[in-house]
């Protein structure tokens, strides 16, 4: 065993005759620091009597520094503050191997919350860049048949209420999902159109960033036709050049003038989109009140509140419907806050993961400011010398502050290089249709927010250490390490609080963590409908202007399903005109034969689709009764109307599992009546955790669609399926793109992109709290058998067992854990109210994954007691009673 020396360390001559160097204010405490680091130095054996005189010379370009520098001023002027800096960065790195520690953990933590906060800013925050955003409301048709108090507006209601209502500044009106495509010399590419009305950027408060708006009466059919390009469209296809404005673009084959460019921050509402033109680009839509495709949007008029909107409204609606009983009947009228209709479904995840960062930088800030109490504790002779010396117990503290502060800017620095990688891997996760995710950065708001989270780490880690520094800085401390004392127990005890505060938090993330990891297994289990294995779709879609609805558009999809399905390795080739899953839904009115019908009934509605000969089939859908559709039956006088349910239809409208030869229509009693041919498995249409709808299928050559999405199923290993069809198209038409392909598998992974991102984010979190946690109880268990190793010693050589040793250590660190456990039970009753609404076919009190969880951290934590328990089990007394450490 080494031995601690006594004395006077060699170099204080040194420092003394240095100190008459430095002015007066600051000279105690500048020849307090130096001698109490050589006299620490010297004790512990660190260096020889040559390196310390060498290391005491050190101090001469620190005296003239101070000299030449500092005049007689307070002890607080930046200067001593800058000789309180190198002063901690000189002791930090006397420990590299505690700092790169302790640097590490905080920076990991700052840069996950960093990360998060960047989302919560641009999502939540600046989310919407609309201009008086608290007088913006979401103006939405009532359903009560349906249960649905958000069903989009018609065309002719719209209209309806922006000319009756006095609670509106500006009425407006759009649809986000049109689909149209561009051509131009080398170029044919789908795009994503919002179909507005004229006032659309002038309800929102916002201006194209070159260019005008669209201007009264562009709305209307017959008007010229305009279009206002999105900053990513205007710079893809038109580099940035101002020319742009009055240049055409062809639409679907229809020239459209470009009016104007939006500034690269706007978000259009509900999905993004690559240019915006009037509403008559909806063709027929517009005339039919009964179809109900527009979503609304009001600007309230300067001191009116919501609620005095929705007694405006309602009358108003009350009187439409009376009007319109065929098309309105039942319907009402809801209003909500714009905020709340487009950021409802992600503000909660989004702030449940922010919560869960905020925890983690909570463990991580318990976990260093334990490290730092047990090193203050290590240096109380160091710290005793100084005040021996002359230091004040505020000098003192105020050096173990600074210390805390350039740990925790330096890990702040280490953290926003962090957040810069996390916040783009996250921005890349997210869908794209959440308002401003593509614009997720680390800005001046982040970079403010990390500096505030860098003062609260630094008074978090460093308060309780800089207090324990200063009291326990006595003269007495100079012989605790010679006579092994046992003055720590309340040391002990504070580190005790802090990892009962890590498991307790540790706990609550790993029941959450464990809730959402349930749920998303249950959801990615739940069957579509459909096979989605070997199975690929794509989009075509062709131009109204050059395929009528008739025999060339009936020719095309019949020639290109055909073509595709003999391709070598295919399968089998379908047509639909929205796949599920993906592409939305469309509902319409259904009115079985023979049932009581008034126009002031509200008929009840269906999912609508298009599907041709061969889809159920391509799909794996099952056909439950009757025949799916076949190439015969077409758009003629000698083919009878036919449609195909699914089963949640035939009950829902004819009270049977098998409706074949049951008859419908989708127009009133004037018919056409469909003839039932078939009963196919209910398909998840809008989502996985949503019940199948009732639906009902067209024929497609009845139909004729002029979009939609192109199935193919194909043998294993066949990947050039895509390339082939491609060639197919463009031998039919080579002015047609295909675009939007994706396999089916990658459908339904988007179908599940948030749930999955949530899951895997607070699962990351989880992680790394219960190793934060373990780290915790084993630093604090490590301590306190270093603390008490002559204890133990007198323990073993009073005939204590090994097993008994590990057995006391071990209790002592499953009691913090049972302390934890009501506490962290309790706080998982409280915050798991927050994630009812993420989590999909279990409770959030389930308690298998809450006893999983529990049993879980309790490994961990005895895992990380179990270490220095064998260590002190295996101490031996002779050597701990003479008084050398069991660490």
């Amino acid at each position: 065993m080494t031995k601690t020396r006594g004395g006077i360390p060699p170099g204080v001559t040194i420092i003394r005759t240095l100190s008459r160097i430095v002015p007066r204010s600051s000279r105690d405490d500048w020849r307090a620091e130096w001698i109490a680091e050589l006299t620490h130095a010297w004790r512990d054996n660190e260096s020889s009597d040559a390196r310390l005189r060498f290391r005491a010379l050190g101090a001469v370009a620190d005296a003239f520094w101070l000299r030449r520098n500092r005049a007689d001023h307070s002890r607080l002027e930046p200067t001593m503050l800058a000789h309180d800096v190198r002063f901690a960065a000189r002791t930090l790195l006397r420990r590299p191997a505690f700092t790169t520690i302790v640097v590490a953990t905080l920076a990991l933590c700052i840069g996950a919350s960093s990360a998060v906060f960047s989302i919560v800013e641009s999502v939540l925050l600046r989310g919407l860049s609309y201009r008086d955003l608290d007088r913006l409301v979401a103006v939405w048709s009532n359903n009560p048949k349906e249960k649905n108090d958000r069903y989009q507006v018609s065309v002719g209601d719209y209209y309806d209420w922006r000319q009756r209502s006095r609670s509106f500044e500006q009425l407006a009106g759009y649809f986000p999902i049109w689909n149209a495509t561009y051509t131009a010399p080398d170029v044919a590419e789908r795009l994503s159109v919002g179909a507005v009305t004229a006032n659309f950027l002038r309800t929102l408060g916002v201006r194209p960033l070159i260019g005008r708006d669209f201007a009264d009466g562009e709305d209307r059919p017959g008007a010229p036709q305009v279009a206002i390009l999105s900053h990513s469209f205007w710079s893809r296809f038109f580099h940035d050049d101002a020319s742009a404005i009055g240049k055409v673009v062809n639409l679907d084959g229809q020239p459209y003038v470009v009016a104007g460019v939006m500034p690269p921050e706007f978000t259009f509402p509900q999905n993004k989109v690559d240019l915006m033109v009037p509403l008559p680009i909806l063709g027929s839509y517009l005339d039919r009140r009964e179809v109900h495709l527009l979503s609304v949007i009001g600007r309230l008029r300067a001191g009116v509140t919501i609620e005095r909107a929705r007694r405006d409204l309602g009358p108003i609606t009350a009187q439409i419907v009376a009007e319109h009983p065929k098309d309105d009947a039942g319907l009402g009228v809801t209003v909500n806050p714009l905020t709340d209709d487009l950021l409802g479904d992600v503000r909660r995840p989004i702030l449940v993961l922010f919560a869960a960062v905020c925890a983690v930088l909570l463990i991580g800030c318990a976990n260093v400011a334990n490290l730092m109490l047990s090193r203050a504790t290590g240096r109380r002779q160091e710290l005793a010398v100084r005040m021996a010396m002359g230091a004040e117990p505020g000098t003192i503290a105020r050096q173990l502050l600074t210390e805390s502060a350039l740990i925790a800017s330096t890990s702040g620095v280490l953290g926003i290089a962090l957040a810069f990688a996390v916040t783009r891997a996250i921005a890349n996760v997210l869908p794209e249709s959440i308002g401003r995710i593509g614009q997720v950065r680390v800005d001046g708001s982040v970079l403010g927010f990390t500096s505030i989270v860098c003062i609260i780490v630094a008074l978090l880690c460093g308060i309780a250490p800089a207090i324990r520094g200063a009291r326990g800085a006595t003269r007495d401390a100079l012989t605790d390490a010679a006579r092994g004392s046992s003055r720590g127990r309340r040391a002990r005890r504070l580190h005790s609080v802090l990892v009962v505060a890590e498991l307790a938090l540790a706990l609550v993330l790993t029941v959450s963590a464990g809730l959402l990891v349930n749920s998303f297994a249950r959801l990615t289990r739940t069957d579509p409908g459909f096979r989605t294995d070997h199975l690929v779709r794509m989009k075509i879609a062709l131009p109204s202007a050059t395929y009528p609805r008739g025999a060339k558009r009936d020719h095309f999809f019949e020639s290109l399903l055909r073509e595709a399905a003999t391709l070598p390795g295919a399968q089998s080739a379908g047509f639909v005109s929205r796949f599920p899953l993906h592409d939305g839904h469309l509902t319409t009115g259904v009115l079985v034969e023979g049932a009581p019908y008034s126009e002031r009934d509200q008929l009840p509605s269906a999912e609508y689709r298009l599907a041709s000969a061969g889809y159920f089939k391509t799909m794996g859908i099952p056909i439950l009764a009757g025949r799916e559709f076949e190439s015969s039956d077409k758009a003629d006088s000698t083919s009878l109307p036919v449609a195909v349910i699914n089963r949640a239809a035939s009950i829902r409208f004819f009270g049977v599992t098998n409706a074949v030869g049951k008859r419908l229509s989708l127009s009133g009693p004037k018919g056409p009546y469909l003839t039932v041919i078939g009963v196919v498995g209910d398909v998840h249409t809008i989502s996985l955790r949503e019940p199948p709808l009732a639906e009902v299928y067209l024929s497609s050559r009845q139909g004729q669609p002029s979009a939609g999405s192109i199935v193919v199923r194909y043998a294993a290993g066949q990947s050039s399926i895509v390339s082939r069809v491609r060639r197919i198209v463009t031998s039919l038409d080579k002015t047609l793109p295909v675009f939007d392909v994706q396999s089916v598998e990658e459908v339904m992974a988007a179908a599940s992109v948030s749930e999955r991102f949530t899951t895997t984010v607070l699962s990351s979190f989880a992680i790394l709290a219960l190793v934060l946690a373990a780290l915790g109880t084993y630093g604090v268990i490590a301590y306190g058998v270093a603390e008490r190793t002559r204890e133990i010693g007198v323990r073993m050589a009073l005939g204590a067992r090994a097993s008994q040793v590990l057995t006391m250590v071990l209790r002592e660190g499953m009691l913090m854990f049972a302390v934890a456990l009501p506490i962290a039970l309790l706080a998982v009753w409280w915050t798991n109210r927050a994630l009812t609404s993420l989590l999909f076919a279990i409770p959030a009190s389930d308690p298998t994954t809450i006893a999983s969880a529990v049993l879980t951290l309790g490994a961990v934590t005895a895992a990380a007691c179990y270490i220095p328990a064998r260590r002190a089990a295996h101490v031996d007394p002779t050597i701990a009673i003479r008084g050398e450490s069991a660490g």
